[in-house]
């Protein structure tokens, strides 16, 4: 039921728990090329060392085309959407997190770097659907 309180206990859990909430800002010419940004500067934000957990919070009014549930639903699947960024990106990235991949014994091989860096992803964002079963 709309104005049950979903978004509010999302937030105030998050806050309980010292994470940070991400949620999109949704505008009338809010489209495709608009989430994949936001979602790769969540990603980027997360990447950085010392970074703290996010929730990343999706309501029903802001998915403006079903096409928008294709990378939520890669995110919950594998905490990773793929082809969101360019090789060059996602090399970034990886250095990003590099010495503290070494730090936690994990060697300088890019396997073991991806896996710890999708590892990594997986524990860091959690995904809050605010979404009204009616309709």
């Amino acid at each position: 039921m709309g104005g049950s309180g979903k978004q509010s206990l999302a937030r105030l859990a998050s806050f309980i728990l010292g994470y940070e909430l991400e949620q999109m800002v949704v505008t009338q010419s809010f489209g495709m090329a608009d989430l994949r940004n936001f979602l790769s500067e969540m990603y980027r934000k997360l990447a950085k060392p010392n970074s703290s957990i996010r929730v990343y919070m999706v309501t029903d009014s802001q998915l403006k085309s079903d096409t928008f549930l294709i990378p939520i639903n890669d995110m919950l699947n594998s905490g990773w959407v793929s082809d969101l960024f360019t090789k060059e990106d996602f090399d970034a990235l990886v250095n990003l997190i590099r010495n503290e991949a070494k730090g936690n014994g994990v060697p300088d091989q890019i396997d073991s770097l991806l896996n710890y860096f999708y590892d990594r992803m997986k524990k860091q964002l959690k995904i809050i659907l605010c979404f009204s079963p009616v309709g």
